[in-house]
C-alpha cells in the first residue's frame, strides 16, 4: 500500500539542483519538488528552455522558488562557470541529465566520449566543485539506469574508442555515474551525508500531463497510451529517488517516507 501523498510545503527551506530540469523526468522532479515548497535550481543548458520550463512550473505551483543554472555537463568550463555561480546551501543534487544516444565520433567540447563524459564526467566534475555548498546532511542522486547490466567497466579504457550498439556505451556512462554515487556513499558512511541510485523505470510521455512548452502529444496518441495507465501507475519520475526523503535525518520532515517528488501522474519521457 503507497504512503500517505507528502503535504504542500514540507519541503520549504530546502534547495535542490536538478539537472536536465527542462524536458522528461527532470522537468517532472522541477515540478512536484515545487509543489512541495522547495526552492530548485534549474541546471539546463538551454536558457530559452530553461525559461519554457520556469513558465510551466509557475502555471502549475503560482510563486515557485525557481532559479535558472545555465549548465552544459559537456563542457567543464560551463560546468564551472554553473558550480561559481551558485552562492547558495544546496540539499540535495538530482543528476538527471543525460545523453541516451550518440554517434561512436561524438565528444564533448573537452574532447571525451560524447555520453562518459556527460553522463558521468560532467556530474563527477559539478558534484565535487559544489561540496563547499553541500548542506552537512545533503543528498546526491545519480539517475542510473538498467543499462548498467550490458557496461563492463575499466577505468583505463573508459574514453577509448567504443563499437556496438549505442546503448552498450550508454549503460557504460551510467554504470560510472552509479559507480561514483556508491563510492561517494562510502567516503560520507558515518556521516549525515547520503548518496543514491535511482532507476528511474519505465516511462512513457501520453500519460503524463501538457505542460505548455514542452514536446506536446496528440490527443490520438494520448487515447492509445490509456490502457497502459494501470501498468506504470506505480512508475513515478522521482519515485526512484525514494530514499531522498527517507526521515533518517533531521532535515527531512519528520514521518516523510515517500520520495522526492511524488510524481504519480507525472511519469516524464520514457528514460531506461
Amino acid at each position: 500500500m503507497d504512503a500517505a501523498p507528502p503535504p504542500p510545503g514540507d519541503l520549504l527551506g530546502r534547495t535542490v539542483l536538478v539537472t536536465g530540469a527542462n524536458a522528461g523526468i527532470g522537468y517532472w522532479c522541477a515540478e512536484q519538488l515545487s509543489t512541495r515548497g522547495a526552492r530548485v535550481l534549474l541546471g539546463c543548458r538551454s536558457p530559452e528552455r530553461a525559461r519554457t520550463a520556469v513558465t510551466a512550473i509557475r502555471s502549475q505551483v503560482p510563486g515557485a522558488d525557481l532559479r535558472v543554472l545555465t549548465l552544459d555537463l559537456g563542457s567543464l568550463d560551463s560546468v564551472a562557470r554553473a558550480a561559481a555561480e551558485v552562492d547558495e546551501k544546496l540539499d540535495a543534487v538530482i543528476g538527471n541529465a543525460g545523453v541516451k544516444a550518440a554517434d561512436r565520433s561524438a565528444r564533448t567540447s573537452d574532447g571525451f566520449d560524447l555520453m562518459v563524459g556527460t553522463n558521468f564526467l560532467g556530474h563527477f566534475a559539478l558534484v565535487a566543485q559544489l561540496e563547499p555548498l553541500l548542506s552537512p546532511d545533503v543528498r546526491v542522486v545519480a539517475v542510473g539506469s538498467i543499462a548498467h547490466r550490458f557496461a563492463h567497466l575499466d577505468p583505463d579504457t573508459l574514453d577509448d574508442p567504443w563499437s556496438g550498439p549505442s546503448l552498450r556505451q550508454y549503460g557504460r556512462s551510467k554504470a560510472s555515474l552509479m559507480a561514483f554515487a556508491f563510492e561517494l556513499a562510502r567516503r560520507w558512511s558515518g556521516s549525515s551525508r547520503s548518496a543514491v541510485c535511482a532507476h528511474p523505470g519505465y516511462a512513457v510521455d501520453p500519460l503524463t500531463p501538457p505542460r505548455a512548452g514542452l514536446t506536446p502529444v496528440s490527443g490520438v496518441i494520448r487515447a492509445l497510451a490509456a490502457p497502459t495507465r494501470v501498468l506504470v501507475h506505480r512508475a513515478r519520475t522521482a519515485a526512484r529517488c525514494r530514499s531522498c526523503t527517507r526521515p533518517r535525518r533531521p532535515m527531512w520532515p519528520a514521518g516523510t517516507t515517500g520520495v522526492l517528488a511524488d510524481c504519480s501522474s507525472s511519469a516524464g519521457r520514457r528514460h531506461g
